[in-house]
């Protein structure tokens, strides 16, 4: 399973995450979030709270940094499960690249189907969505047409 390192700086208190790569245990299958499903979320989470950051570092299953492109990572806890999402903002969609815990892309590489039902059902019942945290790069968050998602 090839993996994602991302770094961020919350006050003074640094993190690091390492998320799934969405291709590497997808068989290179590719799932594209639509504008509507960004909408959804956004609205779901402004009832719930969020939190947001900027991503300091992130460096791509290949060793590159790729912090200048526009991506979105969102942290959130549903059901009781914490689960990741890292997100490259693509013109009013997005393409999901990689996944966190690593259980969670272990579960999603068994049945991927289940992962795409979880990604909508979490917008159909936002009541059992919490600790919604969102972060960005740099680049987006200057991304004029996407800053929408992200505030």
């Amino acid at each position: 399973m090839k993996l994602w390192e991302v770094k961020a700086e919350v006050g003074k208190k640094e993190y690091k995450w390492h998320f799934c790569d969405l291709k590497s245990i997808s068989e290179g299958k590719v799932i594209i979030l639509k504008e509507e499903w960004f909408n959804l979320f956004l609205s779901c989470a402004k009832k719930r709270g969020i939190q947001s950051f900027t991503i300091k570092s992130l460096i791509s299953p290949e060793g590159r940094e790729v912090s200048g492109q526009n991506i979105l990572l969102i942290l959130l806890t549903f059901e009781d499960l914490p689960m990741g999402f890292l997100i490259k903002i693509l013109n009013r969609t997005g393409e999901l690249m990689a996944i966190w815990p690593k259980e969670f892309a272990e579960a999603a590489q068994k049945d991927l189907p289940t992962l795409k039902t979880l990604i909508t059902k979490m917008l159909m019942i936002p009541e059992k969505l919490s600790d919604i945290v969102i972060g960005a790069t740099a680049s987006l968050r200057n991304f004029k047409e996407d800053v929408e998602y992200i505030t």
